[in-house]
C-alpha cells in the first residue's frame, strides 16, 4: 500500500510546524520559543534538549522526550571522481533517501546540495530511476533540513565549507509535498538555523499547477525549475505520465504567473526549462523548433541535460554534435540555453540517476565508515562557517589559508583591497580638489562623493 504520510517519534526538532505545534501548549509565544530552542540547537557545540533556556517551565524536559536532534543517520557514502558525495540517509521508519554534495571549485569555492522531498515518486517520468520506486511516503520538513545537517556534517570533517546552495531536485516531486517544502526553505533561509540566501535555493518541478500558483504568494523569490523535457502534449505524456493531468498550456500559465510575481517582489531569481535529452526521442531538429517556437519571448534559460544511463531503462545519450546542433536551434529564437555537466555519473549521483539498488539497503553504517563524529559538529550559515574557518586557521599557523587547491583566498583579498582601493580615491579626490582650487580649499569643505563623481 502507497503511504504518503508518516509518523515520527521522536519528532524532528528542526520540523518548524511540529515545534511550534508542541509549543503551544506553553503559552501564546511559540513561535519566539522555537527561536530560543534552535539558538540553542546552532549555537551549542553539544546541544541537549532538555537544557534548551528561556522555556516555560517544564517545556525542555518535555521536549527532550518528544523531540530528537537527528531522526536519520547516513546509512553510505559514495565520492565520485569528480568530488561528488551522494549520501544515503536512513529515515526513523528505516526507508531510505538520497542526497548529493556538489562539490564546485572555480574562484570561491561553495557546495550545493540536492535534497529529496519524498521516498520514490509518483510522477512515474519514464526516464527517471525514482520514477520507478513509486511514492512511498512524504518526508516532514524536518526530514528535509536534516538532509543539510547530514551535508554540512561530512563537509566539515572533509575541512570543506558548508552547504551554500540548495536544490530541490532529488527523489520526489516538490510540488507534491507542499507545505513541508515549504516550511524546509523556510528553515534553511532562517538566519537563526542555516542562513542560506534565499536566491541560492532553486526548486524543480514537473508542472503541478495548483502547488504552482500557490508559490507565487508564498515564495516568489525561488529559482523555479520546470521539468519540460518535450515541447508539445503527445511528447510530454509519453515520457512524463503525470503530463495527462496539467495540459502544457496551463502549466505555461502557472509560469508566466510565476514569474509575474517575481516581478512584483523585485526577485532576481531566475525561472529555469530543464530539458532532459533522448536519442531519437526529443532530440530532433524539428523539436528543437517547436521548443524555441513554444518559448520564444520569454526570459527563460533551456537547460539542457544529456541522459545519464540508468539500467533497466531503454534510453541513450545524444551524441555531443547533437546536443550543440539543438542548442544553436533553439538559441536562434532568442532564448539562453545552457548545458548541464554531470556530477557524480559514476556513483548514479547525476541527474535521474537517484534510486536505491533493488530497493536494498546498503551493508555499511556511519560508524563503520568512519564519518560519525566523536563530538556534535556545529552548523553555521555559510559565509559565517567559511570565514571562521579561515580566521582559526590563520590563527593556527600565522599564515593565510588557501582554498580550493591553491586558489588565492577570494575573502581575504576583498578585505584587503577595499580599504585600501577607497584610500586611494580618497587622495585623488582630495588632490583634485586642491589643484582645481587653485592649491588651497578658499574656506569650503570637499564634498569627496561629488569630487570622485
Amino acid at each position: 500500500m502507497t503511504r504518503k504520510e508518516r509518523w515520527l517519534s521522536p519528532m524532528p526538532i528542526l520540523d518548524q510546524p511540529a515545534l511550534v505545534d508542541f509549543l503551544t501548549q506553553f503559552g501564546s509565544s511559540s513561535e519566539a520559543y522555537a527561536k530560543h530552542v534552535w539558538k540553542h540547537v546552532f549555537k551549542c557545540t553539544d546541544p541537549q534538549l532538555e537544557e534548551v533556556p528561556n522555556l516555560p517551565e517544564g517545556a525542555a524536559e518535555q521536549l527532550g522526550v518528544q523531540f530528537s536532534l537527528l531522526t536519520s543517520s547516513i546509512q553510505d557514502k559514495r565520492v565520485s571522481v569528480d568530488g561528488t558525495i551522494k549520501l544515503v540517509v536512513r529515515l526513523q521508519d528505516g526507508q531510505m533517501i538520497e542526497s548529493v554534495i556538489i562539490r564546485h571549485s572555480d574562484f570561491m569555492p561553495r557546495n550545493t546540495l540536492c535534497v529529496s522531498s519524498q521516498v520514490g515518486c509518483q510522477m512515474g517520468c519514464k526516464f527517471c530511476a525514482t520514477g520507478t520506486m513509486n511514492l512511498l511516503g512524504n518526508l516532514w520538513a524536518g526530514e528535509i533540513l536534516e538532509q543539510i545537517w547530514h551535508a554540512n556534517t561530512v563537509l566539515q570533517l572533509e575541512g570543506d565549507p558548508p552547504v551554500s546552495n540548495v536544490v530541490f531536485m532529488g527523489m520526489g516531486e516538490p510540488l507534491h509535498n507542499y507545505d513541508p517544502v515549504m516550511a524546509a526553505i523556510h528553515g534553511m533561509t532562517d538566519v537563526h538555523r542555516f542562513g542560506i540566501p534565499r536566491k541560492r535555493v532553486s526548486l524543480s518541478t514537473v508542472g503541478v499547477v495548483p502547488s504552482m500558483r500557490r508559490l507565487t504568494t508564498d515564495a516568489p523569490y525561488v529559482q523555479l525549475a520546470l521539468s519540460l523535457h518535450a515541447p508539445s502534449q503527445p511528447l510530454r505524456e509519453q515520457i512524463v505520465p503525470s503530463a495527462s493531468k496539467w495540459p502544457l498550456p496551463e502549466i505555461l500559465d502557472a509560469l508566466q504567473g510565476y514569474q509575474e510575481a517575481q516581478a512584483r517582489s523585485k526577485s532576481k531569481a531566475k525561472i529555469m526549462i530543464e530539458y532532459v535529452m533522448l536519442k531519437d526521442v526529443n532530440d530532433q531538429e524539428e523539436t528543437a523548433h517547436e521548443l524555441g517556437a513554444l518559448l520564444k519571448g520569454q526570459p527563460y534559460w533551456v537547460n539542457l541535460i544529456p541522459y545519464n544511463p540508468t539500467p533497466g531503462l531503454p534510453y541513450e545519450t545524444p551524441s555531443q554534435e547533437t546536443i550543440s546542433n539543438f542548442s544553436a536551434v533553439v538559441q536562434s529564437y532568442g532564448l539562453r540555453t545552457m548545458e548541464r555537466n554531470h556530477h557524480g555519473r559514476d556513483v548514479d549521483a547525476a541527474c535521474g540517476q537517484l534510486a536505491l539498488q533493488n530497493g536494498a539497503a546498503p551493508s555499511e553504517d556511519i560508524e563503520d565508515l568512519g564519518l560519525a563524529p566523536k563530538r556534535h559538529v556545529q552548523q553555521a550559515a555559510p559565509k559565517t562557517q567559511q570565514k571562521r574557518r579561515l580566521k582559526d586557521k590563520t590563527e593556527r599557523t600565522g599564515k593565510s589559508e588557501s582554498v580550493d587547491d591553491g586558489t588565492y583566498n577570494q575573502l581575504n583579498l576583498r578585505e584587503v583591497l577595499v580599504p585600501v582601493l577607497s584610500a586611494i580615491l580618497c587622495v585623488l579626490a582630495i588632490y583634485w580638489a586642491v589643484v582645481s582650487s587653485g592649491g588651497y580649499f578658499a574656506g569650503s569643505e570637499v564634498d569627496l562623493e561629488e569630487s570622485i563623481l
